[in-house]
């Protein structure tokens, strides 16, 4: 069942894994370097992507998330505060526990997650390299 099927990203319930899955289409990585050069309408997208995130979260009681940002070019330093001082302690709240990422293919959004993912705390974060290999983690995790 697809929550969000949108231009910008996709999110539905992965039943195998137990977990949301996010993935950012091709057309998030229209986001841009230079705040003033990224259009509000980007930026509310990225937004409601991840507050459908949390609502699926907290419908299905899932401790787990999967989040493929292979096609995500760049977080603003604004999305990676919000993202952290907003978005995460409600992830939190509502007990995700465990968060495995495909990280962007561009060094320069390789870059960015990592910044924001050193500074997240209290949620178990593994990098992936496919859906599979985030669904064999998760498993793990549940042992």
């Amino acid at each position: 069942m697809n929550h969000i099927d949108s231009e910008f990203a996709t999110i539905e319930w992965n039943a195998s894994a137990q977990a949301v899955q996010l993935a950012y289409k091709e057309t998030s990585s229209a986001y841009f370097p230079d705040h003033s050069a990224q259009p509000s309408s980007t930026r509310n997208e990225l937004r409601h992507v991840l507050e459908t995130t949390l609502d699926v979260a907290k419908e299905y009681r899932s401790v787990n998330i999967i989040g493929d940002m292979s096609n995500l070019l760049l977080l603003t330093n604004e999305d990676e505060q919000w993202s952290l001082h907003n978005w995460l302690p409600r992830l939190q709240e509502v007990g995700v526990r465990n968060m495995a990422i495909i990280p962007p293919h561009t060094l320069i959004g390789k870059l960015s997650l990592d910044v924001l993912m050193r500074q997240m705390q209290g949620i178990n974060i593994q990098r992936v390299s496919s859906i599979a290999e985030a669904q064999y983690w998760l498993k793990e995790q549940r042992n």
